[in-house]
């Protein structure tokens, strides 16, 4: 599920994959961008969360604009599977 700053809810992955497949082709290049983890606690054997922030700069639409920055904190939670390998179980961007 993913929802929107707006509020909007996309649910399911096959959903998700092509609202983002969408968001990608509207995108101006981008140029530069970070994802910064600020922080980490076990909270379990299965179980880890990770905080931090990430931005984006995103070229210009047209010949002199600015570059667009977009920025915000996340919070994500890990879960290691029957499998051992470590996935995402939710991810909370602001």
């Amino acid at each position: 599920m993913f929802i929107a700053g707006d509020g909007t809810v996309t649910r399911g992955r096959a959903a998700v994959a092509r609202m983002y497949a969408a968001r990608f082709t509207r995108m101006t290049a981008v140029r530069d961008g970070a994802v910064v983890q600020q922080g980490m606690t076990v909270l379990g054997p299965t179980r880890i969360l990770e905080w931090g922030h990430g931005w984006l700069e995103l070229a210009p639409a047209h010949s002199g604009e600015r570059p667009m920055r977009s920025d915000g904190t996340y919070v994500t939670l890990w879960e290691r599977q029957g499998d051992s390998h470590w996935r995402i179980v939710r991810n909370l961007a602001f």
